[in-house]
């Protein structure tokens, strides 16, 4: 510690750090982790990391002469957000990655990942997608963090948002307009552009990854809806074979 530290952050250090040392974890990520847990005491600095390694002095002789000791403090990676797919600050936990991979795979699957903030969603789903493009699936991420706060309180301006958008991730001329007219609901129309057009023109499964989806849980009606569209596409088991 290059400073007095609290005995509350002192104890949420040491527990991080040695919890994943236990765990077979490299010194290196052992701090890091433990770091991790001081950000909101305001303590992330007063830990610090220090390598000791020695090295020997050639004289003019040429004969080593003298051996030195050099202490290097080490410089990590902070994290913050969403880790990198080959981050080493990625904590697996086991058996969630496997059951998630062998899900993903198959025709008409939800999973819903819930956790508090900070805890490795984005950096979970993050994997899943890859783990199912590896297996020769199309994947693609919606980020709810990008819409404008008007959009979710309309079903049917929030189901477009959800249509163009996808639409513009795969890359698809946009035809929501032909899909949006009729007396049907926005649900509906909402199933038809995806199973009609979206679905029917790829080539490949599609897999769709949706991030901070919990922003519409502050508009109930629309929530309400749009999971329960969701959840009867997972029943009927959407696919391009219809």
């Amino acid at each position: 510690m290059n400073k007095a530290v609290t005995d509350k952050a002192a104890i949420n250090f040491a527990v991080a750090f040695y919890d994943a040392l236990g765990a077979g974890e490299t010194y290196d990520f052992a701090f890091e982790l433990g770091r991790f847990q001081l950000i909101g005491l305001k303590e992330k600095e007063t830990p610090v990391l220090l390598r000791k390694f020695s090295h020997s002095i050639k004289g003019f002789s040429g004969e080593s002469n003298s051996n030195y000791t050099f202490v290097e403090q080490v410089v990590l990676e902070e994290p913050e957000g969403q880790v990198g797919l080959d981050s080493p600050f990625y904590v697996e936990r086991p058996p969630i990655e496997a059951d998630c991979y062998e899900t993903i795979v198959k025709p008409g699957r939800l999973i819903r990942i819930k956790a508090p903030r900070q805890m490795g969603k984005s950096s979970l789903m993050s994997r899943i997608l890859r783990y199912g493009i590896n297996q020769g699936h199309q994947a693609i991420t919606l980020y709810f963090q990008e819409a404008n706060q008007e959009i979710f309180r309309d079903l049917d301006k929030f189901l477009q948002w959800f249509c163009t958008s996808i639409t513009s991730e795969l890359d698809f001329e946009d035809k929501l307009e032909a899909y949006w007219k009729g007396g049907t609901t926005g649900k509906n129309k909402c199933t038809k552009y995806f199973e009609r057009y979206l679905l029917h023109q790829l080539s490949q499964s599609l897999i769709l990854g949706l991030d901070d989806v919990d922003l519409i849980f502050q508009y109930p009606e629309v929530a309400h809806d749009f999971f329960g569209m969701l959840r009867a596409w997972q029943s009927r088991r959407i696919t391009r074979k219809y």
